[in-house]
């Protein structure tokens, strides 16, 4: 079985990549300093002779480029049979020999010799070593881009690209620069060049008039011939690699096996359309310049460099952006692809608009000109991102034993592609009509719309072929303009195999996030009802949601989808919980991770998704949606835990994942140095539990001794977001329920002893309507004083009909442990309406179960249960007593008793 590049990797890959960047950078370098140093010197040899300086270039163009056309198979070839590393040392040394024969041929002189086709025989000497290079670049390239996935790991693969086609394209500019310079300076023959004199000390050397350009091309050659050596030493993808015999049919064979695979092709086809596009922007920049007012060369300068630096950049910002993909068995982002399309298409559209002077007669800047600029460094950034995940993604996804034949077949296409784009360029500059008024079919910037049209295109096709990055890429950017988000611990996911994620359900969002902060594609577990319309549904089908209604063939369905996913290696997402949890802590699990776990052999990850209790998507506040968010861009962590090994319970994987989400809350509060962790753990806690809303009132009667005091010292330490109001003095019975009717209390944090002496003041009075706060605490320290309050808090109950709640604080630790009041863990859809007036039994307000009606057209509770003499207790708290009526409080609306009776309360569901 052959190895993936990734499992050659050593310790030195780091080192061997930065030598690659060495060795390609001075490949580059030389490569494009010889091109110019023939340009240069071919436009002024030819001049001499008479002959068009475009006849030079395009017989240069066509001998560098034939060689990339006839032996792609040779290259593929050789970097699949022989080590990468050795093929690259031999053409890097080849590269040395050929700079001895440009350095010879230069000092021979480009302008001498005879005349063979208006041309001297020295410049043919020189476009000979013009082919030497392309030659040697068309058998180098293969190998040299084969060896970035041996020297990196797969999830850097594309930021390597980036970094590699930056330092490409930096190494281009200075070849570019260095070429023309050494070709200014050179002369075209022996003889002495009066324009062009030598510097005293070189007179005396030979061929002194040659000598810069042969150092550089032999030095530079040398250099990289060296720094090859240090490359990592892989073997051979396919060391059994027969010579082909036919190189056209070795070609059409490579050929078809790239075609063959849907994945391959389509990344080799945005190549082209990248390359095809590079190939003629510079020179219809160049004509966009002139037809703006340009007059020199030089004015045209600032606009190619906005496009290079922003293809730089654009490279960068790609590496940068797609490192974790969302296809199964893929490290790279595609969903950038359509990203650099969209910016392709839109900084051509808005070129081909621009304004038709630019530049000003006196050669002042100007606001044209900085826009012009502007949108060709848009143009780059596009580019350079469209183009680093295709180049990424085809390094990633070619078989190991083919990927010199990959790369070598997609640069017979790249170039191929080059050439019909030339003469697709040709065609549209075409002049047309009479000779003095002869003007191109189409303007620069009518060429600019059709880049627009064209990066249009490909922009649809790339979101076609790649819908699951696209679509995950736009909801990862929608998520993070509105929320700050931030992933940790995504190393305790496996590399391969299956796991499942349990997370914490706390929004309606935790499903997509869980998809956005696993590195590997992850199948959630979704109720089917939740994904409505056709955006929701899409997302659903491309990420391979599963989903499932309340029925049992539906749940047994998706069951069986799990343990087959899992089965396959698959990571599946889960929340155990049974739904949104209504308090913002972590709720009883259900029996299907137990069923899943009992089935498959698959560890678990404990996920706690911090920061949404209290957004719009959650129910704090005890709605969904219909409230002011705040703050406005939340804090959001999604935090992994260690792996839980295969085989433990269920119960062992939610105290997993209770020890994760308390890790996430202490790490937003320790960042915050203005918040104390202990109290706003509490007050989170407290929060979540009491279900706490904006306009709930707390009162808190503890004294200095009493569990929790600590938090309420002051106004501010509680860092609760509502109403707290503090009272340490001793207070009577009667006195505590006067000042919940004027403190309009909803929640109270009392001394079990208050309430005992509540109830010995009520049994001792005649029986009279005592309302209390909705939500009543009592915190203890230990065991032993639960079991004494336990009994104080039963009474209460039986004969208030109230519950209070126990909070369990152990000296030094904060709140560990509370339930959820049960005022506030019933529905809305319990409250009824009552017809008559009611009656109070032993301290709690009654009414016949018959005079109890549902929600509005829902008629009575029961028919047959409607007997006069049943009675149902009513959780009730009275804000006020006046003439015209008691004023009642249930969650957070006021309801009134008119002199009939009538009422609208929220049912105990007790007896």
């Amino acid at each position: 079985m052959k190895k993936s590049p990734s499992e050659h990797q050593t310790s030195d890959s780091t080192s061997g990549f930065v030598s690659l960047l060495a060795v390609r950078s001075l490949t580059v370098l030389n490569d494009n300093m010889a091109r110019w140093i023939v340009i240069g010197l071919g436009k002024r040899a030819a001049a001499s002779v008479g002959t068009a300086p475009a006849a030079v270039l395009a017989v240069g163009t066509a001998v560098y480029v034939v060689p990339f056309v006839l032996f792609a198979w040779l290259a593929g070839w050789l970097a699949d049979r022989y080590s990468k590393r050795s093929v690259v040392i031999s053409w890097k040394f080849a590269e040395i020999l050929i700079g001895i024969v440009a350095a010879l041929a230069i000092a021979w002189g480009a302008g001498s010799g005879v005349v063979l086709g208006g041309i001297p025989l020295g410049l043919w000497l020189l476009l000979g070593v013009v082919g030497l290079f392309g030659l040697q670049t068309t058998l180098l390239n293969p190998s040299l881009l084969g060896t970035i996935p041996e020297t990196v790991p797969a999830a850097k693969l594309s930021p390597a690209n980036g970094i590699f086609a930056l330092v490409s394209l930096a190494a281009t500019l200075v070849g570019m620069a260095a070429g023309n310079w050494l070709a200014d300076i050179t002369w075209l023959t022996p003889q002495p060049d009066a324009d062009r004199p030598l510097p005293l000390w070189m007179m005396d050397l030979p061929f002194a008039y040659a000598l810069p350009a042969a150092i550089g091309l032999f030095s530079i050659a040398s250099a990289g011939w060296l720094l090859s050596l240090r490359l990592p030493n892989v073997p051979a993808a396919d060391s059994n690699a027969v010579f082909p015999r036919n190189g056209i049919t070795k070609t059409v064979e490579d050929l078809r096996a790239l075609c063959g695979s849907r994945r391959l092709i389509g990344a080799a086809a945005g190549i082209v359309f990248f390359w095809g596009i590079a190939a003629v922007a510079q020179l219809n920049v160049d004509q966009y310049a002139f037809e703006s007012g340009a007059t020199t060369q030089g004015q045209v300068t600032p606009l190619l460099l906005a496009l290079v630096i922003g293809i730089g950049g654009g490279s960068l910002l790609a590496g940068r952006l797609s490192g974790q993909g969302a296809d199964e068995n893929s490290q790279v982002n595609l969903g950038i692809v359509p990203v650099g399309g969209m910016i392709m298409a839109t900084a051509c559209l808005a070129l081909s608009f621009s304004g038709q002077e630019i530049f000003q007669p006196d050669k002042s800047l100007s606001i044209g000109l900085i826009t012009a600029a502007w949108w060709l460094f848009l143009l780059g950034v596009g580019a350079g991102m469209f183009d680093v995940p295709l180049e990424a993604y085809l390094q990633e996804q070619s078989p190991p034993d083919r990927l010199g034949a990959t790369l070598a077949s997609t640069n017979l296409l790249v170039f191929t592609g080059m050439l019909a784009s030339s003469l697709g360029y040709y065609v549209l500059r075409m002049p047309v009509g009479a000779e003095e008024l002869a003007k191109p079919l189409f303007s620069a910037r009518g060429v600019f719309l059709i880049f627009s049209l064209l990066a249009g295109i490909a922009t649809v096709a790339a979101i076609v072929s790649a819908p699951r990055s696209s679509l995950r890429l736009f909801v990862d950017w929608t998520v993070r303009l509105v929320y700050r988000f931030r992933i940790q611990g995504a190393e305790s996911l496996p590399a391969s195999g299956p796991a499942v994620i349990v997370g914490n359900h706390i929004s309606w969002l935790d499903g997509f996030l869980v998809v956005l902060a696993a590195r590997r594609p992850v199948r959630m577990v979704v109720y089917g009802p939740n994904i409505q319309g056709r955006f929701l549904k899409r997302l659903a089908a491309q990420w391979q949601f599963i989903l499932f209604d309340p029925h049992p063939k539906s749940i047994a369905r998706a069951l069986k989808e799990i343990e087959s996913g899992l089965a396959n290696g698959d990571f599946i997402g889960i929340f155990c919980e049974g739904g949104i949890s209504r308090t913002g802590q972590v709720l009883g699990f259900k029996r299907g991770l137990e069923r899943i776990l009992n089935r498959v052999d698959a560890p678990a990850v404990p996920l706690a998704i911090d920061g949404l209790w209290g957004s719009i998507f959650s129910f704090s506040g005890g709605r969904f949606f219909f409230k002011v968010p705040w703050p406005l861009r939340r804090r959001i962590t999604m935090r992994f835990g260690p792996l839980v090994p295969s085989g433990k319970s269920p119960t062992v994987i939610r105290l997993a994942l209770q020890e994760t989400a308390a890790r996430a809350v202490f790490g937003r509060f320790h960042h915050n140095p203005k918040c104390d962790v202990t109290y706003a753990a509490f007050a989170e806690a407290l929060s979540g539990c009491c279900v706490l809303r904006r306009f709930d009132r707390l009162l808190v009667t503890l004294q200095k001794d009493d569990p929790l005091h600590d938090v309420f010292a002051d106004a501010h330490s509680h860092q609760l977001s509502v109403s707290v109001e503090a009272c340490q003095e001793a207070v009577s019975a009667d006195e505590f329920v006067r000042l919940f009717q004027r403190r309009r209390v909803t929640v109270w944090i009392a001394r079990h002893q208050q309430l005992h002496e509540i109830l010995a003041f009520a049994r001792g009075e005649p029986p009279k309507l005592m309302a209390f706060p909705e939500v009543i605490i009592v915190p203890v320290r230990s065991a032993a004083e639960f079991e004494h309050v336990a009994k104080t808090l039963s009474a209460f109950e039986t004969m208030f009909g109230v519950t209070p709640v126990v909070a369990f604080a152990p000296p030094g630790c904060g709140l560990l442990a509370m339930s959820t009041p049960p005022s506030r863990s019933v529905s809305k859809e319990n409250t009824y309406a009552c017809d008559s007036v009611g009656r109070v039994v032993n301290g709690a307000v009654v009414w016949p179960r018959a005079s109890l009606r549902g929600p509005a057209g829902f008629g009575p509770l029961t028919d047959e249960d409607s007997q006069p003499d049943e009675h149902r207790s009513l959780v009730v708290s009275a804000m006020s007593q006046g003439s015209d009526g008691i004023g009642w409080n249930v969650l957070d609306e006021q309801f009134d008793v008119d002199d009939n009776g009538f009422l609208r309360l929220r049912l105990d569901d007790k007896e």
